[in-house]
């Protein structure tokens, strides 16, 4: 995970830097995060109206970093919208814009922010919104 350069440097290789991304999220998570006591997810600031969508079409041959996206978003609280698409109602936390926009993630994964999804009220009821 670490290489050596020609000036006699060391500097992580794309893997390493992809494990020190993971560990960095990992902090993130466990560190930072305010548990909600009912179920353990992370808490934010009260709903801005908007809905964060993060779609991923991620290939079979590389399925590690999609269970792994599968795994932060679940344990950020996000919901399976459908299939490789997830739902949640607020901003989404520096750290899991830095993993979206990683090498081995950005040309897999969209993110989107809305005001409207129709017929969200189901989506409401799940993140106690109304």
């Amino acid at each position: 995970m670490i290489s050596r350069t020609a000036d006699r440097q060391y500097e992580l290789t794309q893997s390493g830097e992809y494990a020190a991304l993971k560990a960095y999220v990992r902090k993130e998570i466990v560190e930072n995060g305010k548990q909600d006591d009912m179920n353990g997810k992370l808490q934010t600031d009260k709903w801005d109206g908007k809905w964060r969508i993060v779609l991923f079409d991620v290939p079979e041959s590389k399925r590690p970093v999609r269970d792994y996206l599968r795994g932060v978003l679940q344990r950020l609280g996000f919901r399976e919208f459908q299939r490789s698409m997830w739902v949640w109602p607020h901003k989404l936390p520096t750290f899991l814009k830095r993993l979206l926009a990683d090498p081995e993630m950005r040309k897999y994964t969209r993110a989107i922010t809305t005001y409207d999804i129709d017929y969200d009220e189901d989506l409401r009821r799940n993140f106690r919104l109304s």
